[in-house]
């Protein structure tokens, strides 16, 4: 019987130790769904992690631990020491539909939007062009200063995207860009489109 709870108190350890590590704060409206890494930057929950690991983001089913949508994290992991999930903020649409995954770095920010299709995955749904977004060609980054960024704030009254895009331009850049943007974008399961045609 003693060999039996000490058996069990190993598995828990060990389970406890291989814990999934959960996004904070990703837990979608609806209660159904939330954002997770399958493997981070934190020996108390990852064990397995290396330097040379592609971690993984994942939405996952609350109730099933069904993966609907996995992508690989797409900032720098080598930026800090935090935990990497510590880098990650999730904005839901309020219907549960989509959401928005920042990254935020020490210099940089990175975004991802994802909708969920009839099949009830969720897939990444590609940013518009520069162009498109802003009436402006894209900027040369040689005429730019370092730390730029362009994030998701978060999902208006009309469950439209904001994107906002900021960038510094040097002494040398002359173009007519303000280079700094705030965009409304209608998301759907395939495409994202600006709401409203760019103005110069």
């Amino acid at each position: 019987m003693k060999k039996l709870v000490i058996i069990a108190a190993m598995l828990i350890q060990t389970a406890t130790l291989w814990a999934v590590p959960i996004v904070q704060g990703s837990v979608s409206p609806d209660g159904k769904y939330h954002v997770v890494m399958d493997i981070d930057r934190d020996s108390t929950i990852s064990p397995e992690y290396k330097s040379d690991s592609y971690p993984m983001i994942e939405v996952t089913e609350i109730k099933t631990g069904k993966i609907v949508s996995s992508l690989s994290y797409f900032g720098s992991i080598a930026d800090d020491a935090r935990p990497l999930r510590d880098h990650l903020s999730i904005l839901w649409r309020k219907d549960s539909t989509a959401l928005a995954i920042n990254i935020s770095d020490r210099f940089y920010a990175f975004s991802k939007v994802l909708a969920k299709d009839k099949q009830g995955l969720y897939g990444i749904v590609s940013f518009p062009t520069y162009t498109q977004m802003t009436g402006f060609p894209a900027p040369d980054v040689k005429q730019l200063r370092p730390r730029g960024w362009a994030r998701v704030e978060g999902w208006d009254k009309s469950e439209n995207l904001v994107y906002l895009i900021s960038y510094s331009p040097l002494p040398t850049y002359q173009g007519r860009d303000p280079l700094k943007h705030k965009i409304l974008l209608k998301v759907s399961a395939n495409r994202m489109i600006p709401v409203e045609e760019p103005k110069q």
